[in-house]
């Protein structure tokens, strides 16, 4: 069973591992991890499509492409994807919630400290999900060994208000105030579709995520390109700005997240799974 929520609005593949580390909660006397660790990165993957064909590779001039079909004569391709994170958490399971960094208050049952989640600290960093490539993986620092029943992130824009921001925008100017940017060709036409959504999600595991002590580990974050860009009925959304809302709101159902020990881009069986559907004000301001 699993599930996952958008849980508040924030202020206006392949498996590729981001350059991005787990940082471990301290001890309540805070003089480092509690006893028994493990080095955990985070991942990202993208599923749902196929390789290009060598003529449409051709037409792109990029080998490395996917490609998504219909049965009608609609062909979508993607050249690339990229996605602004802010913050990545795991939260141990029993816990009363992580702190919301703004405010110090619990976003989860209550109150809570920092000794209940590992923080994946990306205040904000870019991640280009690569197409058709070998994973090419980063692993991050050491957790605490335990049970964990919630992964944590938000997808954001960035305004320049803070100055990592500001530092984001010079390192990457074409992002500010949007989240979200995918390029390709629908219907052999180039487009490039953006979006400022703004959300923060909780994947709950169920069962429990177990990190053990000394175990090489990996959680992988999967966005399933299928489904962001069919209907329900599966038929292909054009990325065109009458369809942004739809696009917007598939983004939810196209996540999924999971254990992924070996990193390969498959869940490990009986390790937690969470996926399910959000909510978020996209891109109207």
């Amino acid at each position: 069973m699993f599930s996952i929520r958008a849980i508040r609005l924030l202020p206006p593949a392949l498996v590729v591992t981001t350059a991005l580390g787990l940082v471990a909660c301290s001890d309540g006397d805070g003089t480092g991890p509690a006893a028994g660790s493990a080095p955990v990165s985070f991942s990202v993957a993208s599923t749902g499509a196929t390789a290009v064909t060598p003529g449409i590779a051709a037409q792109v001039n990029d080998p490395t492409s996917v490609m998504l079909t219909d049965g009608t004569a609609d062909t979508l391709v993607i050249t690339r994807v990229q996605v602004v994170f802010e913050e990545i958490e795991l939260e141990r399971a029993g816990s009363s919630g992580c702190d919301d960094d703004s405010t110090g208050v619990s976003r989860g049952r209550g109150r809570g400290d920092d000794d209940d989640c590992s923080k994946l600290d990306v205040g904000p960093r870019l991640v280009d999900v690569p197409l058709g490539s070998a994973p090419a993986l980063q692993v991050g620092v050491r957790v605490p060994a335990g049970d964990y029943d919630e992964l944590e992130l938000e997808i954001d824009d960035v305004e320049g208000e803070t100055q990592a921001e500001r530092d984001f925008l010079a390192a990457n100017p074409g992002f500010r105030n949007t989240a979200m940017r995918i390029e390709g060709r629908w219907r052999g036409q180039p487009f490039t579709w953006t979006s400022r959504v703004k959300r923060e999600f909780e994947f709950e595991f169920d069962p429990a995520l177990r990190i053990e002590n000394g175990v090489n580990d990996n959680v992988t974050l999967d966005i399933d390109l299928g489904a962001w860009f069919r209907t329900a009925a599966g038929r292909l959304i054009a990325p065109t700005p009458a369809n942004q809302a739809l696009l917007e709101a598939n983004i939810d159902r196209a996540l999924s997240a999971y254990g992924d020990r070996d990193r390969d881009g498959d869940d490990d069986s009986g390790r937690g799974r969470g996926r399910g559907r959000g909510r978020g004000r996209g891109s109207d301001d």
